[in-house]
Parts: structure tokens; sequence; C-alpha cells
């Protein structure tokens, strides 16, 4: 259905690609983690993290954007530790995170950051430093 609506309006400009969850992959990368590592290391300026394993997206979208690029995690206070007045936050769960999320919140406290809310969840900018 998405397809067929990029091409009725002849948006070519997007690649769309249908991987579902369930589906596992050759050499035990999910396709639908593989599809946010497609590209070489800094071919992307903008990378959306939302949906299922999310630490696994982060990871391959963080190897694959340029210097100066943009990740954009959403739902970032249920696995990134920041001082968040929302119900789901881990300070308010006191949830444990995956060992990949604290590399990877280790990894991101490098790069700038701005934190939206809308008092319910919220979403990290990220730019990604020049090295």
């Amino acid at each position: 259905q998405v397809k067929s609506q990029l091409d009725s309006r002849e948006i070519t400009n997007v690649d769309y690609h249908f991987a579902p969850l369930e589906e596992l992959g050759d050499g035990g990368v999910h396709p639908y983690v593989e599809l946010g590592g497609r590209g070489k290391p800094g071919s992307l300026d903008f990378a959306l993290v939302d949906g299922k394993l999310r630490d696994h997206c982060t990871q391959a979208a963080m190897g694959r954007l340029r210097p100066g690029g943009l990740l954009v995690i959403d739902n970032a206070e249920q696995f990134i530790p920041h001082a968040s007045h929302s119900p789901s936050a881990l300070q308010r769960t006191h949830a444990e995170t995956s060992a990949l999320w604290d590399e990877l919140a280790r990894e991101l406290s490098r790069w700038r950051c701005t934190w939206t809310s809308n008092g319910v969840c919220d979403t990290a900018l990220y730019v990604k430093p020049a090295q």
C-alpha cells in the first residue's frame, strides 16, 4: 500500500522496503535491522529510529550517518537515561536497559543532543560529531 502511494504520487527519491519482524535473516542479522545498515559508512544524512529492535537499529544507523548527520530516536526516555518527566522514563519505571543500550548511550553522550517531549513520551535528536 505504501509503495503504491509513492508510485501514484511519482515520488522517486524514497526507497521503501518491508521487512516483517517475524522473518530471520542470514548470519543472525534480522532483515528489519539490516535495512538500517545498508549503505556505506557516512552515507546517511538522517535516520529515524522507531519501532521494534531499536537498540540494533540505532547501532546500524549510527554507523551509516555522516558527521553532522541527524539521528532521531523516538521514545528515547524508555532506553536512554535522561531527566524526563514522561511516565515511561527509565528513572520512573526503574526498567533495566540492555547491554547494547548502555553501550549506545555512552557513545551518544559524545553527540550533541536535543530532547523533545509531549509530556507522555520523549524524542531525542542527536547530531553526529566530526570525530
